[in-house]
């Protein structure tokens, strides 16, 4: 014979107790079976290595070397299984590929899962040297009786790619000779980046000082002949190589004309002299 108990409620202990009758009346002893333990509530996990803002968020980077590492817990709170292992799955954007532990497949996020070291904490460092790419990283928690996770989802941007930077100067052609300003000019500084450009950067006279962030086209540093450095950098960190550009500017003008002139020889019947 058999029985069916009613349903039993997540996260309790369950006992069962049985006895069986003959036919003239007669009770058997108790048999008694349990704990019996439901747990139907998946795990979780979260990515810590590389440092992010939380699933679903996305890191750009330039130093990523491929290791993963986070944490795990079986969140029942009055019973739980406990947390068995972490799987993961790596695809990179480039081809869509998965990482299947040895090498770049075909496959779906679902079927190229690769299992971490330890639980709860765990680590991965199978993958090394990733190239320059964006890599989406998934990991699912599974406890001992296998529920498994839904997901905890991290996009890394590997950006190894430097940006580049420009400027302009406007009016584009100087007002007086010798590359002199008599209009005191504006300039523009202009960056790009493959990715991402997170912002501009300028300083004037050389580039040990403090830079400047770049937020609208500026004026001279003053009138005189300044260098003017400049350089991007974008979202993973790089860092343009440093442009410079040479601003003249004089407003001024003279008070007197050439004073203390004179004129050799003098006077002269030849057709030159000298002042």
């Amino acid at each position: 014979a058999t029985t069916t108990s009613s349903s039993l409620t997540d996260g309790d202990s369950h006992y069962f107790h049985l006895r069986t009758e003959d036919t003239v009346g007669n009770w058997s002893d108790n048999a008694d079976l349990g704990p019996f333990y439901i747990d139907l509530t998946k795990p979780t996990s979260t990515i810590s290595d590389p440092v992010n803002g939380g699933t679903g968020s996305t890191l750009y980077t330039n130093s990523w070397t491929g290791t993963l590492g986070g944490s795990s817990a079986d969140t029942l709170a009055s019973v739980n299984s406990g947390v068995d292992h972490v799987d993961l799955s790596i695809t990179r954007s480039s081809d869509g590929l998965y990482w299947d532990g040895a090498a770049w497949v075909a496959g779906t996020e679902a079927t190229t899962r690769v299992t971490a070291t330890g639980a709860p904490d765990w680590t991965y460092t199978t993958l090394t040297s990733p190239t320059e790419d964006i890599y989406t990283v998934t990991s699912h928690a599974v406890d001992n009786v296998t529920n498994v996770e839904d997901s905890y989802v991290l996009t890394i941007v590997h950006d190894l790619t430097l940006p580049t930077v420009s400027s302009s100067i406007s009016p584009a052609t100087p007002d007086l000779t010798n590359d002199w300003y008599g209009t005191e000019p504006t300039i523009t500084i202009t960056g790009a980046d493959d990715i991402l450009l997170n912002h501009l950067e300028y300083q004037w006279n050389g580039t040990s000082g403090a830079w400047t962030t770049y937020t609208a086209p500026f004026t001279t540093f003053g009138e005189g002949g300044y260098t003017v450095y400049f350089r991007a950098i974008d979202e993973a960190g790089n860092v343009s190589a440093i442009g410079s550009g040479l601003v003249k500017y004089d407003k001024t003008e003279l008070d007197n004309g050439a004073l203390n002139l004179s004129i050799s020889p003098n006077p002269t019947g030849g057709s030159t002299a000298t002042v």
